[in-house]
This record gives C-alpha cells, structure tokens and sequence, in this order.
C-alpha cells in the first residue's frame, strides 16, 4: 500500500483498528471480525479464534516465512496475545496458512503505523453488532493511485543550532495515505549551479528533538545542514517516517526488544515488521514538485539511491554523511552497517 492513496472504505477500516474496534469481514454468509494487537485491552479473546501475524514474526518464531494463522489454544486468554511482541517467544502451535486477504490487512495496518497481527474470530451475520463496520476482502485490497502530495506553504525559517546561525526557507507539504506533513529545507539556491546536496531525513523525535543517544539521527541532521551551508546551498526533507516507518509506539517498543538482547532489525522483525518500511516515492514527490530531478544525495544508505531511481529522481552523486559513533550507539551502527548494508 504504501504511497497510495486509501479508498473511503480502507481509511474507515484503518480508524477503527486504530481504536482497538474489530472491523467484520464478509465472507459468503460468514463474516469474520478482525482486531489489530496493538491494543490488546479490548480484544475478547477466547478459544476458536486465531491469530495472523506477518512474515517477519512468522520468521522469528521459527514457524514460515511468509503470514501464517495460529489457533488459539483452549484456555483462552488476552495473555495469549502479548507473546506476539516478546523477544525471546516460544510457541507450541501449529501454524495454518493466511487467509488470502492476509496481505492486505498487513499492508494496511502498517499504513496505519499498527502492529501487523490480528486477532479473528468467526462470526455468522445475526452475530454481528448493528454498528460494526463491514468490508469485503475485495474491498480490502483495493489498490488506489499514488497518493496526492500539496504544497502548502513557503517561509524564511532562520535556525540556530550547536550556537551558529543558519537561513533556510521551510516548504510545508501534505499528503500520503495518512494525510501526514513534511518539510522541505531550502539552503541558498538549490535551482543554481550543480546539482545540489539533497537529504532524506527520516524524522525521529528521540534523537533529534531529545538527543538519544540510542542512534545517529540527531548528529545526521545537524551534520547535513552544516554541510549544505558550507557548500552554500541544499535540502533537507524532514519525512514523517518514524522508526523506518513504523512509528513512534512501534520504535519505543523495539528499543525494548533491544534491551532485552534483539538487535535494531530482530527487534522490528519480532514486532512484524521487514527491516525497513520506509517508501521513498514520498522524497521523491517533494522533489519533483520542487524541480529538483537530479540531485547529490548526501546518505550512507544505498538504498535511498536505488528508491530514488525507481522514482525517476536522478542521483549524480551519493555522498557520505560522517558522525562520530560512541558506545551507546556503536552496536546499532554496526548492525546498520552489517545486516543493512549502510557505508558507514
């Protein structure tokens, strides 16, 4: 789903997941009513039920490699559920195959920035609340255009960082699936010279708003404005992609996984998430309706030069974003370079 846009009937779906209300799934004259484990509280669960959980759980519980179900075992009880989110997670049941609108209830609760697992139970249609909101699978997987991105706003934006004065004009955008902001920072005249120094700065209120010392964020952000003021001009998209975006919760969560012994893609991975799901059609809508379709990248991150491509967005150069590691954060920079692929 990603940088799509949702239709009427996948936004009402997505909200009342978000509330921690089941959506009911119609299915011949069956229906099955689904809730997202992120909020366990108001699950009722009770044996007969079964849980989905994506392919990277599924993985690291040893059970598949793609989203299978579990059944729920007799003595039923939402205690039963928070094994989806623990390290070190053994399990006994045996796994079932997904139902096939699996994929897409996955892709849209991480749209929703949601644990991807489920709890379902089945239902027959004189079962079912009056209020409760149906959908069918077809409508569940409906797949939108890409999703619209406006600008909204132009400013002088001076800022001050680590003592020193730095001009930059801020561009408000909106859009995305969610309807999310983002901003792009201007540093002198990026339309002048050569292709300017551009950055996709995934936004991290722990490292760059608190300074955690858990990762590198905050120094990359400081690190690339300096830079692009030393060369006289450049961008900095400052992206709502929390967590490789999975979100603020989900990242909190996986610092937990982390303390207790996961490393930085385990810990998403046990939470059911692939290493990275951020998209990049998102930076690469900001720079096209900016004009900037050939740009320096300033990343260690291969990756962002490959999503760019595919996006149409031309990376002249990719140049390396340097910062100081310390024994905080040097497990997870080793990690990143490792297991992610990160030129570090």
């Amino acid at each position: 789903m990603k940088f799509r846009a949702l239709s009427p009937a996948q936004d009402r779906c997505l909200h009342e997941l978000r509330r921690g209300r089941p959506i009911a799934l119609k299915e011949g004259d069956g229906v099955r009513l689904i809730w997202c484990v992120d909020q366990t509280d108001s699950i009722p669960v009770k044996a007969g039920g079964t849980l989905l959980i994506s392919g990277p759980r599924a993985r690291m519980l040893g059970l598949a490699e793609t989203p299978c179900q579990l059944p729920i075992a007799p003595k039923a009880a939402a205690a039963q559920l928070a094994f989806l989110m623990e390290a070190r997670a053994k399990t006994e049941l045996t796994p079932q195959p997904a139902a096939p609108y699996a994929h897409a209830l996955i892709d849209l609760a991480k749209a929703g920035r949601l644990i991807p697992a489920f709890y379902q139970l089945n239902k027959t249609l004189d079962q079912l609340p009056s209020e409760g909101f149906q959908i069918t699978a077809e409508a569940l997987a409906f797949q939108g255009p890409p999703a619209d991105l406006q600008r909204l706003a132009t400013v002088n934006l001076p800022l001050q960082i680590d003592g020193k004065s730095i001009q930059t004009k801020a561009l408000l955008f909106t859009g995305g699936p969610l309807n999310q902001e983002a901003l792009a920072l201007h540093i002198g005249d990026v339309h002048a010279g050569p292709p300017p120094l551009v950055r996709l700065h995934s936004a991290c209120l722990t490292g760059d708003v608190f300074g955690s010392l858990r990762c590198d964020c905050g120094p990359q952000l400081h690190s690339a404005i300096f830079t692009m003021q030393r060369e006289g001009a450049g961008c900095l998209l400052y992206l709502p992609q929390e967590g490789r975006d999975t979100g603020l919760s989900s990242k909190l969560r996986a610092y937990a996984l982390q303390e207790a012994g996961l490393d930085t893609i385990d810990a998403d991975a046990t939470l059911g998430f692939e290493a990275d799901e951020r998209d990049f059609a998102f930076g690469a809508a900001m720079l096209r309706l900016m004009g900037l379709m050939r740009i320096r990248l300033l990343s260690n991150n291969p990756a962002k030069v490959a999503g760019l491509t595919a996006e149409g967005i031309e990376v002249a150069q990719r140049v390396p974003l340097k910062t100081k590691p310390h024994h905080h954060n040097a497990a997870y920079l080793e990690t990143k370079a490792r297991r992610a692929g990160h030129i570090l």
